[in-house]
């Protein structure tokens, strides 16, 4: 469980040491969620620099008042938000699927193919998605995240975001069974 870093902790932490705990702490999932708004690995790495480098350049406006990775998210969501808004990000052709994250199995080879296929793609479904439902359920499910914290990040009503939460495993439903006609198969969840 995360703790708050009180402003007397703060102050005693250096700038930089501040930058290299949240890096440490936060870096897997900050590019995790920058990945999920621009769906292309080179442009979510190069996004994760910058939001660190948000982060050691407002350090003093870190006030304590709320969780260090609620503080960092709200300016990755922000600033992700800002380049899906800039030229350069409609400049560019987003090819590249979700990422597989399979570790060593004991299934064979056939097997984790096969399951690392439906996981590709009912994340590339999940990709699709607009961006404010594709945010909710990446926060939900994938950074397990309560919807109270999530209408904190986001700055929305909690009944908001239970409302997108909905609309978005509807419209994942949808493109499911689309899909599962299209190929006369079923789409598994990942084990």
């Amino acid at each position: 469980m995360e703790e708050y870093i009180t402003t007397d902790e703060q102050s005693r932490m250096e700038q930089t040491e501040f930058l290299e705990y949240i890096m440490n702490h936060y870096g897997d999932e900050v590019f995790r969620l920058t990945y999920s708004y621009v769906r292309n690995r080179a442009t979510a790495e190069d996004l994760t620099q910058e939001v660190f480098v948000k982060c050691y350049m407002n350090y003093s406006k870190f006030e304590g008042k709320s969780k260090v990775r609620t503080w960092i998210y709200r300016i990755a969501i922000n600033h992700c938000k800002d380049y899906l808004k800039s030229w350069s990000s409609r400049t560019l052709w987003f090819t590249n699927l979700v990422e597989d994250f399979v570790g060593k199995n004991e299934k064979s080879t056939e097997e984790v193919v096969l399951a690392s296929h439906d996981y590709a793609l009912l994340g590339n479904l999940v990709l699709k998605l607009p961006v404010k439902y594709r945010e909710v359920i990446i926060l939900y499910y994938y950074q397990e995240l309560k919807i109270q914290e999530i209408s904190n990040m986001l700055q929305m009503n909690t009944n908001t975001i239970k409302v997108r939460l909905k609309r978005a495993k509807d419209l994942l439903e949808t493109a499911i069974q689309k899909e599962e006609s299209r190929n006369g198969g079923k789409i598994k969840e990942p084990t």
